[in-house]
């Protein structure tokens, strides 16, 4: 992964946020790459800043640039106690919506990977709209990695879910050029799943059945010809087919072969059915214990 391009690491200055920090902070060393961090300040509450507190009124202004020096302050404090004096990370203390502040400064920096905390949101919030995280894989123009709260080593058993769709040449690439150790092996997993409408359509259960045994067929070949071209280019590499729910059968494809990590792409869902259920992206992350990386579709315009 050498390149100037930095990881961006979001910390919210909790224990979540400081492992997020130290582990973007051992890929910036393992990979030879920069490293930026940004905390987003929320916005002050109009009404304490306009009405008033028992009596005092706050000057907008004051109130944010003290925000602002307490936050910057607090970084630095973080940067000497996490002994990341060595990366000289550029800082940036941002007001607002988290999301868009934090996309913001990724695009500002050309972050080539936003690296954050898993959500601490509750289980309503995350059925419905989800926490920061969520919103983030939702929105990135950029590769997301959600990292837990644990120690996190540099992938080494890595688990591609692909489907063929119009993100996998972007996912491929960029596992290719995540700079993955020589030891590292990656297993390319493809799930063949008629959508839910499909029985509507056709009725005939021996036509389904045959359908899907004819798109396991090409998957298996399809599937077949990215391994070669992986392995060819020195990567150590299994592959699989398998039928079934995608999110179930990716979850158990990493606890089968171990995964440290799985890099899987969305699928660019917009609208309310994305907002209310989410994509198998965002379901395999809430449920995946260990590091998942993912690559946002191409936009279309």
């Amino acid at each position: 992964m050498p390149t100037d391009r930095p990881l961006l690491v979001a910390t919210d200055l909790s224990d979540r946020g400081r492992h997020a920090v130290t582990t973007a902070a051992k890929w910036a060393r393992d990979f030879d790459v920069p490293l930026a961090i940004v905390n987003v300040i929320d916005e002050m509450p109009n009404d304490l800043l306009g009405a008033g507190l028992g009596g005092l009124r706050f000057d907008p202004l004051e109130v944010g640039q003290m925000a602002h020096d307490a936050t910057r302050s607090a970084l630095e404090d973080d940067v000497a106690e996490l002994g990341l004096d060595d990366l000289a990370p550029d800082l940036y203390v941002r007001m607002g919506h988290p999301v868009e502040e934090i996309l913001d400064t990724a695009r500002e920096c050309d972050a080539r990977i936003v690296v954050m905390g898993r959500t601490g949101a509750g289980a309503l919030e995350s059925m419905l709209m989800g926490g920061t995280a969520s919103k983030l894989m939702r929105h990135a123009d950029r590769p997301v990695a959600l990292v837990p709260a644990t120690g996190v080593e540099a992938p080494r058993r890595v688990l591609v879910p692909i489907d063929f769709g119009p993100n996998v040449e972007t996912q491929l690439d960029f596992v290719q050029g995540l700079g993955l150790p020589p030891a590292a092996r990656l297993v390319l997993l493809s799930v063949t799943a008629m959508p839910a409408y499909f029985t509507d359509v056709v009725g005939d259960a021996l036509v389904r059945t045959e359908l899907v045994r004819q798109m396991t067929q090409e998957y298996r070949t399809l599937i077949e010809t990215r391994a070669n071209e992986l392995a060819e280019a020195g990567f150590v590499v299994e592959h699989e087919v398998v039928e079934g729910d995608a999110t179930a059968e990716i979850l158990a494809a990493a606890e089968r072969h171990r995964s440290d990590t799985i890099v899987i792409g969305t699928r660019g869902r917009r609208g309310i059915a994305r907002a209310l259920i989410g994509n198998t992206a965002e379901k395999v992350a809430r449920r995946f214990a260990h590091t998942t990386l993912v690559v946002p579709a191409p936009r279309r315009d």
